[in-house]
Parts: structure tokens; C-alpha cells; sequence
């Protein structure tokens, strides 16, 4: 008899749930998905892809350089340059 009882009771906890829940849906949690889209995109449409760009190594060691020099002689540096 009291097997009976907390059988019933997890059967209608059970469909109560899972009733409540129809319709809720997990929220995306990729982070890197907001990069990726496009404003203005409609749902279920495909993405384009994101063109990798490598950035200029030299250019990096030279702004690196110079900030460092700065850092060392307790100046502001300037904003690097964008690539």
C-alpha cells in the first residue's frame, strides 16, 4: 500500500512536470555565436563565414616594442594602429 502511494505520487509529480515544462526551451550558451551573427539575420537562416584574417607579425613586434619602451620610460604610449 505504501509502495502504491509513493508510485502514484512520482507518476503525478512526473506529468505535472512535464507538463509545466512543454514550450521551455534551453538558451543558447555559446558565447562566440554572438560574433558570429549577423545583425538582422532571421532565425534558421545560414550564417556566412567569418573570413580569418592573420595578423602582421612584424607590426605586432614593433608596436610591442614601442610600448614596452614607454612602459620603461613612464610615458602613455600611443594607441597601436588597427591592422
Amino acid at each position: 500500500m505504501v509502495g502504491s502511494c509513493i508510485a502514484g505520487s512520482a507518476w503525478v509529480t512526473f506529468t505535472l512536470g512535464t507538463k509545466a515544462l512543454e514550450g521551455v526551451t534551453q538558451p543558447s550558451t555559446n558565447p562566440v555565436q554572438k560574433m558570429l551573427d549577423q545583425p538582422g539575420m532571421l532565425a534558421g537562416e545560414s550564417k556566412p563565414m567569418v573570413k580569418f584574417s592573420p595578423m602582421a607579425i612584424g607590426k605586432v613586434e614593433k608596436d610591442v616594442r614601442v610600448y614596452i619602451q614607454n612602459q620603461q620610460k613612464g610615458q602613455r604610449s600611443p594607441k597601436p594602429s588597427p591592422p
